[in-house]
């Protein structure tokens, strides 16, 4: 593993300037954006629609080839309230922007989402019989559960009922608003499920509808329904900064009876009459409030297209929505960008949307999360200034490289701080040994033509600074901006651990690496010197894992002091159960608690769940447990504690552990679903598995168990 330390050294921003960035996969504003071209010239990026047939002929035109209809021999392809004692909140990747998920909680209550669809699927054990679920089971709900603290414990108090039809995403929670607005508990909903491997598809995304629910809970034990608004497209990503909540959807048009596979000219035709009668506002996505129609929920002059070839023009739309929660009830301020979306990452003051000119598919047969990539491809990346009245266009760039193959890790990519962007990309295919990746500096600036434009003010390599970020074929795993900071992590073998030293944003360069094995997939801060990275640990041979050069092993907890960029040290690591153990911290940064050291909680604490593979399995594999590819059985599911210290002689201490189900149990869960959640509360400890929770004390959680409740 290589862990780069990327430390930026700010000017100030411009003044002309209002700097923001938000989210992941968005869109929307006004102007127009440049790119420089190999000539020198300047192009632009994101263009207005002229008229309303203007971008319904654009539309069409993306539909027909997103669904073939030119070509008959092709097939389709495929903030809380005063609290008894401290408590962990949602693990979020800026300060201040909250993100949605299953669990909130203001430090007396807490609020469990049940019915959802986690971020990835677990293939779930077989045993010779499973308890069934009891008749009252909880489906598409919100349970409220009063803390208790001796014992710790968690009572249910109310329910909040969800649509059954949807599957619920999570919350976000206002307590202690302003002008005795009512504590508010808003759950965002998607109406059609969808699974990773289909993200990249234009078919899966059509038919698509996101809700979002507002209930009133100044009263925990009696919440009250608000309103609800409903709209056409899928939910890509959602983000609260005070009372703005911002949505971002990919709504795919759908045409009815529209033939998607054209088997001959018969169908062609009908599909080309079909296009023919299909109007605008057919296209467009529209809104309900409270189960009305409102109408369309945007026009063409609040749209944009990329400048795309005739070949890569797309009916997909990414709408950025932002809703006044003081009033929920109004029709939101929304913008749209016509075009694939990669992600959209956001801070306190813009955001910024990544979108993408290339079509792409999953390596089925490798990977169901696996993408290769063109060796062409770039990533166009939009800024939004965020201001009372929604957004306003800033500037686009476009980049080499794409942000990576997982969803939760592409926001991650980026990271804005005082005007300027930094963005870290992934080029060639890291399955021939080609993956590389580069690092780029941005910042608002004018174009030649007078418009606004993200100008890139430093890359990484460069003609002076050729020297690659990793090794030949290495990819890119973990990233994180933090302040005037960036790290990068990269493996394929067991490799040093890299330090860039960004202290000039123009001008960056290597400054020192770190030998250490395995793999960070995550990075979490611990004050300014001290960071902690959560991977796998690995183990070197020619093929390994998707041909990588290494097997992965157990969980891998490393301690870091990054106090001196030049020197990075590894203070401590620990590697937690053999191959085939996993946490769903590697697939969703929202799993694991983090509780900073601070009055009586010494040292800081985290609370990570663990799926932990360790036992032989009962028949023979054809390998030896000496093998560094050897698979063994799942042992048990649980939560691990952890107490953490930072500083010069920083460690990882293990506390406990909470099993909540083992090969020895009869279990309801078998395995998780891959959603797992924590609240840390004092001394109190509340895991979320399934759709129960379960308590214990921080310093018993092996003996003094309560629940599931």
């Amino acid at each position: 593993m290589k862990l780069y330390i990327c430390q930026f050294r700010l000017v100030p921003p411009l003044s002309v300037l209002t700097l923001l960035a938000l989210l992941l996969g968005g869109c929307g504003g006004s102007g127009t954006g440049d790119e420089t071209n190999d000539s020198g010239t300047a192009t632009a990026l994101i263009l207005p629609f002229a008229s309303a047939q203007e971008m319904e002929d654009y539309l069409k035109l993306g539909f027909g080839q997103q669904t073939n209809i030119g070509n008959i021999a092709n097939d389709v392809a495929q903030e809380p309230v005063a609290a008894s004692e401290a408590f962990s909140t949602t693990n979020v990747q800026e300060l201040g922007v909250d993100e949605v998920d299953r669990i909130k909680s203001d430090g007396n209550y807490l609020y469990v989402v049940e019915g959802g669809t986690p971020n990835y699927w677990i293939t779930p054990l077989e045993p010779a019989s499973v308890a069934p679920l009891p008749e009252e089971s909880r489906d598409n709900a919100i349970r409220i559960l009063a803390l208790a603290s001796d014992p710790p414990g968690a009572e249910e108090v109310a329910q909040i009922p969800l649509p059954p039809e949807s599957y619920p995403k999570g919350s976000f929670l206002l307590t202690g608003r302003a002008e005795d607005r009512p504590d508010l508990l808003v759950a965002v909903l998607n109406y059609h499920g969808y699974s990773l491997p289909y993200w990249f598809d234009f078919w899966a995304w059509q038919s698509g509808k996101t809700g979002v629910q507002f209930n009133d809970v100044s009263d925990p034990t009696r919440p009250e329904a608000v309103a609800g608004l409903t709209f056409d497209g899928h939910l890509v990503g959602s983000r609260r900064i005070g009372e703005s909540l911002y949505l971002v959807l990919r709504h795919s048009p759908a045409i009815p009876n529209y033939h998607i596979g054209i088997s001959g000219a018969a169908e062609m035709a009908e599909n080309e009459q079909r296009l023919a009668e299909t109007k605008l506002t057919d296209l467009l996505p529209n809104w309900w409030l409270d189960d009305a129609d409102q109408g369309d929920l945007l026009s063409h002059d609040q749209c944009y297209r990329t400048e795309v070839s005739d070949e890569a023009v797309s009916a997909d739309l990414v709408v950025v929505l932002a809703i006044d929660l003081r009033q929920p009830e109004q029709k939101p301020h929304a913008r749209c960008l016509v075009g694939p979306s990669e992600t959209l990452y956001i801070s306190t003051e813009a955001l910024y949307l990544a979108t993408s000119r290339h079509y792409y598919q999953p390596v089925a047969e490798v990977s169901n999360t696996l993408i290769v990539y063109p060796p062409d491809y770039r990533t166009d990346l939009h800024k939004f200034a965020l201001n009372s009245d929604g957004f306003q266009y800033r500037g686009s760039a476009s980049v080499d490289g794409h942000l990576g193959w997982e969803q939760d890790k592409k926001s991650f990519r980026m990271g804005e701080y005082l005007g300027v962007l930094r963005v870290a990309t992934s080029v060639g295919n890291d399955l021939d040994g080609s993956a590389s990746s580069r690092l780029y500096t941005l910042r608002e600036g004018v174009s030649s033509g007078g418009t606004p434009a993200l100008e890139i003010i430093g890359q990484l390599p460069n003609n002076e600074r050729p020297q690659a970020i990793g090794k030949p074929g290495e990819r890119l795993y973990a990233s994180r901006f933090l302040g005037e900071r960036g790290y990068l992590v990269t493996f394929r073998v067991t490799d040093p651990l890299y330090v860039l030293d960004l202290s000039d944003p123009t001008d960056p360069f290597l400054a020192g690496e770190l030998q250490i094995a395995g793999y960070s997939d995550y990075l979490h801060p611990i004050g300014s010197d001290t960071l902690l990275g959560i991977g796998k640990d690995a183990i070197a041979d020619p093929g390994g894992d998707e041909g990588r050069g290494a097997w992965y092993q157990g969980v891998k907890l490393s301690l870091f002091d990054v106090s001196n960029p030049a020197v990075p040290r590894e203070l401590g690591s620990l590697v937690i159960g053999k191959r085939g153990s996993h946490s769903d911290l590697l697939y969703d940064h929202h799993a694991m608690a983090w509780l900073a050291a601070s009055g009586a909680i010494q040292p800081n604490r985290l609370a990570l769940p663990i799926r932990l593979h360790e036992t032989l399995p009962a028949y023979s594999s054809g390998s030896d447990p000496g093998d560094p590819w050897f698979n063994y059985d799942w042992t048990h599911t649980g939560l691990y504690l952890f107490d953490i210290y930072d500083g010069p002689s920083g460690s990882i201490s293990p506390v406990g552990k909470m099993v909540v189900e083992s090969t020895g149990m009869d279990s309801r869960y078998w395995n998780s679903r891959g959603d797992d959640r924590v609240l840390l509360r004092g001394d109190e400890v509340h895991y979320i598995h399934g759709d129960s929770v379960w308590s214990a004390p921080w310093n018993a959680a092996d003996s003094q168990i309560t629940g599931p409740q």
